[in-house]
């Protein structure tokens, strides 16, 4: 996949979102793939400043919530609705990730599947905070902390 709209260099290209690359990564992990992102260096063999600035922003969520991207093994039930999971090599750890479509901060997150044990705790990846859980008519429905609803962007909640 390409950051641009091409594989090589073109001065002044459009560039897609973070928020969109991190989307797509999500959904091909879950899906047992990885990666590949095309970045192409100008003729004098430099990386353009905005494709830095593009490049860093995804660095950045890696950086919170790549214990639920590397290393990570599919799940019989990989998504439902915008929520993919994923689990650690040894099983012992379920991730959701729920891919935000909408700019406001959602209150809760529902999912269907990959329902947790009961006596689990759910913790958010990228602020180690717990948050309060149910499950309702076999939906888990969890309630977003506030630390990560303040500094929410589209892709950030994994738990």
């Amino acid at each position: 996949m390409t950051l641009g709209t091409d594989w090589g260099y073109v001065k002044n290209q459009k560039l897609k979102s973070s928020d969109a690359i991190v989307h797509t990564l999500i959904e091909i992990v879950a899906k047992g793939g990885s990666l590949l992102l095309g970045v192409g260096p100008s003729p004098e063999g430099l990386i353009p400043d905005d494709v830095v600035g593009k490049l860093n922003e995804i660095g950045d969520w890696m950086k919170k919530n790549g214990i639920a991207i590397y290393n990570t093994r599919t799940t019989e039930h990989y998504v439902d609705g915008n929520t993919f999971f994923v689990q650690s090599k040894d099983k012992k750890t379920g991730y959701a990730l729920h891919l935000n479509q909408k700019k406001d901060t959602p209150q809760t997150i529902e999912w269907e599947g990959n329902t947790p044990a009961k006596g689990s705790s759910i913790i958010s990846v990228a602020t180690g905070e717990k948050a309060k859980w149910k499950v309702v008519n076999n939906k888990t429905i969890v309630q977003v902390p506030a630390k990560l609803r303040k500094n929410y962007s589209p892709a950030q909640f994994s738990v």
